[in-house]
């Protein structure tokens, strides 16, 4: 993910942050693998990146790529996901419901808030 943000020329990480409507430091978050993004996060900047006519594309194509791969190759968060991240991107607003039930209400709040799953340190 760090090149779709970094490397595709649309946007700062801040601008990316006030795109997503989170806190940059999530992405931060993100790329250190400390916390996973929402799968919604996710769609909306592929689906940026995919119809910007701006965007460097091959960044794109290699993120995708890796969707498929097993997690466990991927992300040390890899049992947050699911088998791999394309299972994980995949996930319906009533699973984000399901895991949600299962965190406490401050938890709730930050992985709406920041945009992240797992365990978020800021």
């Amino acid at each position: 993910m760090q090149k779709l943000f970094d490397n595709t020329e649309l946007f700062t990480r801040s601008e990316w942050a006030r795109f997503l409507g989170i806190p940059e430091s999530s992405i931060s978050e993100w790329l250190e693998d400390k916390s996973l993004p929402r799968p919604d996060l996710i769609r909306m900047t592929i689906d940026l990146v995919e119809n910007s006519a701006e965007a460097k594309k091959e960044y794109l194509n290699e993120f995708e790529g890796m969707t498929n791969l097993p997690s466990a190759e991927i992300s040390p968060l890899f049992h947050l996901m699911g088998n791999t991240l394309n299972d994980y991107m995949n996930e319906t607003f009533m699973d984000l419901g399901r895991r949600l039930r299962n965190l406490s209400v401050s938890q709730q709040i930050k992985v709406l808030e920041k945009g992240c799953i797992g365990p978020v340190t800021s």
